[in-house]
């Protein structure tokens, strides 16, 4: 996977005001594209890595075959 490819394949996450989680799929997954909305199957709670996930492209209702989280890397913004 290039790096352009890497990019694309980046889910960013809110959490609160200033914690911000940064993931990705495991692997490839094809779906996954820019402005595509993300669903997400919670167990227990909260996000996990290898929860699973569909999406959804713009103007469509059929949501795409699932892809799982890699880890999840937190980020804290400074003030």
């Amino acid at each position: 996977m290039g790096l352009r490819s890497s990019i694309l394949q980046t889910i960013l996450y809110r959490q609160s005001g200033k914690r911000i989680w940064k993931t990705g799929p495991v692997g490839e997954c094809a779906s996954l594209r820019p402005l595509d909305t993300v669903i997400v199957e919670v167990y227990g709670g909260q996000l996990c890595r290898n929860d699973r996930f569909r999406t959804v492209s713009v103007g469509m209702s059929i949501p795409s075959g699932y892809c799982r989280f890699r880890d999840f890397t937190p980020f804290d913004r400074v003030k």
